[in-house]
């Protein structure tokens, strides 16, 4: 493909086209010997606007994809035992603990999550505040 010029009544004809069937601009192109992009500009006035014919506006075509998917997470082992039927369901401030163990830590949000109802609890470690997200069924209250 070379780059050439068009006369006013190629430019004119290429819109014609354009606006009245159903040809791409690279077809066209292929047709002319330029660039799907001098196309365009011709079909959107761009260039050779003095030319005539009908000027269309610049359609974005939408690439279709595949949907996606979120991928699913597994939880780490020792996560996702539930806790005793008999434990009751933590509440923001109550004490809770992994039922795999771990350190007693404080509830501060409970709400939806990507894997079902999660807890966000914090801890001190080492001197340090800790705060992670754990699936529900992950703790259990202590009490």
């Amino acid at each position: 493909m070379h780059t050439r010029k068009l006369t006013a009544e190629e430019a004119k004809t290429i819109r014609e086209v354009y606006a009245t069937t159903k040809r791409t601009l690279a077809s066209l192109a292929r047709e002319y010997g330029v660039t799907p992009s001098l196309i365009s500009q011709v079909t959107t006035g761009s260039l050779y606007l003095d030319a005539g014919g009908p000027i269309t506006q610049r359609v974005r075509r939408v690439r279709r994809t595949k949907p996606r998917t979120t991928p699913t997470i597994p939880s780490p082992p020792g996560l996702t035992a539930p806790g005793p039927a008999s434990s009751p369901e933590p509440v923001v401030g109550s004490k809770v603990r992994l039922v795999a163990g771990g350190p007693t830590m404080v509830v501060l949000q409970i709400g939806p999550g990507r894997i079902g109802t999660e807890v966000v609890a914090s801890w001190f470690d080492a001197s340090r505040c800790q705060t992670a997200t754990f699936p529900l069924t992950a703790v259990e209250v202590v009490s």
